[in-house]
């Protein structure tokens, strides 16, 4: 385990094209031109993140369904971390309705209820940040995710709460990319949205630097939960290794968290982990 920047060239490539695009006039007449004449401030600030969060959310889901159906290519799916417990149509059917509602009714709630908020974000073209206050907002964003979440995850899992709320995402003992947000709503809002979301506020941070790191948040939990190992991107093991064991990998993938705090497992114990899993399994099928 540990952050390998090969396995995050992914989410380097999209740092990158915000980064090219607050330095380029192009992207500032962009900006200026498409948005800020189109939209007021207050309607950018309450819903622009929702807005950016919620399509690259089900374009996430949408190309993992392609590719659960499919079972193509065959780079991403002979990869997968549990194949004797392959993803079908029905589990899609189970987990929809949840999914649909945390995503298009909650999280605009939560948007419309962030407009009161007395921190707002940064919008104007003058305010675009420099180079080095981007990467540092975005630096801060994560570390601040990390700790949240990972407080979130630990707190869902208690022996007194975990039953009433957290069960629910754990009914996918193999997850899907779906089911990152199969879950309870108060675990949906305390566990998923806020940890992401709180940063850019914090930091006082311009809009961008929310896009950014929502998208990057999104497409992060979507590969670690989808079940593969996909190229770029931050492999599934340690969150399937979290629902097979539940006592492990409660963070992030920055995994500061975990370390910190002992729920790290060895490489050792996550492989031998998965071929113990996978002998049960196959087994079972047999």
């Amino acid at each position: 385990m540990g952050f390998s920047f090969t396995e995050n060239i992914g989410q380097a490539l999209i740092l990158a094209n915000f980064v090219l695009f607050i330095n380029s006039d192009w992207g500032r007449a962009l900006w200026q031109e498409h948005v800020l004449q189109r939209f007021t401030t207050a309607q950018i600030q309450t819903w622009g993140t929702y807005v950016v969060g919620f399509g690259i959310t089900w374009i996430m889901y949408a190309a993992f369904f392609l590719i659960d159906m499919s079972q193509k290519p065959a780079s991403i799916t002979d990869t997968k971390v549990q194949p004797a417990v392959p993803v079908t149509y029905a589990m899609y059917q189970k987990a929809l309705p949840r999914v649909l509602f945390n995503s298009v009714i909650l999280n605009a709630c939560l948007a419309y209820a962030g407009s009161f908020s007395p921190l707002q974000l940064k919008v104007s073209v003058d305010e675009f940040p420099s180079t080095a206050i981007f990467l540092r907002d975005i630096a801060g964003c994560g570390l601040i995710t990390e700790f949240g979440f990972y407080g979130a995850h630990y707190l869902f899992h208690h022996p007194s709460i975990y039953k009433h709320f957290h069960k629910i995402h754990h009914e996918f003992t193999a997850p899907m990319a779906i089911a990152s947000t199969y879950a309870h709503p108060l675990e949906h809002v305390v566990a998923n949205v806020l940890p992401i979301a709180v940063g850019p506020f914090i930091l006082r941070s311009h809009i961008l630097v929310a896009f950014c790191f929502t998208i990057m948040g999104i497409i992060n939990t979507a590969c670690v939960h989808s079940g593969y190992l996909v190229p770029g991107f931050e492999p599934s093991l340690a969150h399937d290794y979290h629902h097979m064991k539940f006592n492990f990998c409660y963070g992030t993938s920055l995994g500061i968290c975990d370390w910190l705090f002992g729920t790290t497992p060895t490489d050792a114990e996550l492989e031998s982990q998965y071929h113990a899993r996978m002998a049960k399994m196959s087994k079972k099928a047999e």
